[in-house]
């Protein structure tokens, strides 16, 4: 039991990271893309 959990627990900070990545991953491409549209 104890084990199950200690897994599931690891697996949803990795559904969370994934997700904090992803989130992430926009904020930097809108940055970028408005970034480039200053510089043209």
């Amino acid at each position: 039991m104890n084990k199950f959990k200690r897994i599931n627990e690891s697996e949803l900070q990795n559904i969370n990271g994934g997700r904090n990545d992803f989130i992430q991953g926009i904020l930097d491409g809108l940055r970028l893309s408005r970034f480039v549209k200053r510089k043209k």
